[in-house]
């Protein structure tokens, strides 16, 4: 298990053993082999009989009857969620002790009931294909960040306001654009890099009456300044989450705008082109326009500010190179 990261989370694990022989199996439909997982700490050795035989059991897997065990057939026992944690807690150690167990009794007048699953290496061996085997799927887990905001500016058509956070309707009813960026530093090379969720939180610190129909809705998008002609020709990368309406801004309470799939590959891609993160609040409404409807958004460093979370794992996004000039040994062994 010193293969597997220590901060794995087993997303599903089965242990698999190939019968070569049921020549010994002589009773059909007689007996189930299972699987038990031990406590390595109380095998002083495990090539000792008495050792495995008396060993602390952690836990006892399923069973496969006898003629379910088919020479020649894969076998295979799947780990449930508790066995799956049990394993998480043996990758830190290194190693895990499986004891796989037959029928212990056999009916009058019968000698053996006997499966064979592996007979090593070496020249009579089944090769390294059909030894019994783990296999593991999992995730790693998560690092996280929490980025702060660079820059924060409201876009109106007739001036920026640097520091303010607001985003609606002017006085001319003419829509006001909440514009934000983040610089996301500190995090590994983006070829290492894989971002397993974010989402972006912001808190409004005003309402709007009753029965004002607007929305607000937060866009990831590529900016090339800050004049007002440019943000509405903006290049729109892709929606975050979902709108929030007039209603739910009364709470004044976080709101939290996630990632989908794509987004999250968006983001990646400006992550490794070193390109600021700009996030777009833009309001829409059923009416043609809107009147003096501006919400602010709390924007106070020594308070509360917009944050943006990323979770992500190190892993290599850029395929080892390819092998090249391969030789090849071949080894003698002498016959008696």
């Amino acid at each position: 298990m010193d293969k597997v990261p220590d901060d794995a989370q087993i997303e599903a694990a089965s242990f698999s053993l190939y019968p070569l022989n049921r020549v010994g199996a002589k009773i059909e439909n007689y007996g189930e082999w299972g699987i038990s997982i031990l406590d390595p700490t109380s095998v002083p050795d495990i090539r000792n009989f008495d050792a495995i035989q008396n060993a602390t059991v952690l836990h006892t897997g399923q069973a496969i009857e006898s003629d379910k065990l088919t020479q020649g057939v894969w076998s295979n026992w799947s780990f449930n969620g508790s066995e799956r944690k049990l394993l998480e807690h043996f990758i830190a150690q290194g190693s895990l002790l499986i004891r796989i167990e037959g029928p212990t009794t056999l009916p009058r007048g019968h000698e053996s009931q006997m499966m064979q699953f592996d007979i090593g290496f070496g020249r009579f061996g089944a090769g390294i294909h059909y030894r019994p085997s783990i296999e593991l799927t999992y995730s790693r887990k998560p690092k996280i960040a929490e980025l702060y905001p660079t820059a924060v500016n409201s876009i109106y058509q007739t001036h920026t306001e640097t520091g303010i956070l607001s985003a609606g309707f002017d006085a001319d009813g003419e829509k006001v654009y909440g514009q934000l960026a983040f610089a996301m530093q500190g995090m590994p090379d983006p070829n290492f890099t894989v971002i397993t969720d974010a989402y972006l939180v912001i808190q409004n610190t005003n309402a709007l009456g009753a029965k004002k129909d607007i929305r607000f809705s937060v866009e990831l998008a590529e900016v090339d300044n800050l004049s007002y002609n440019s943000v509405k020709m903006r290049d729109s990368i892709q929606y975050i989450g979902y709108e929030v309406s007039h209603s739910e801004l009364r709470d004044k309470k976080p709101h939290y705008f996630n990632f989908d799939s794509f987004a999250r590959t968006e983001l990646e891609r400006l992550y490794s082109e070193q390109t600021p993160i700009c996030f777009l609040i833009r309001a829409t409404s059923p009416n043609r326009k809107g009147q003096n409807e501006l919400i602010n958004w709390l924007n106070k460093p020594s308070y509360q500010q917009p944050k943006l979370v990323i979770e992500y794992i190190e892993r290599s996004k850029v395929p080892l190179p390819a092998p090249t000039n391969f030789t090849v040994t071949l080894e003698k062994t002498s016959q008696n």
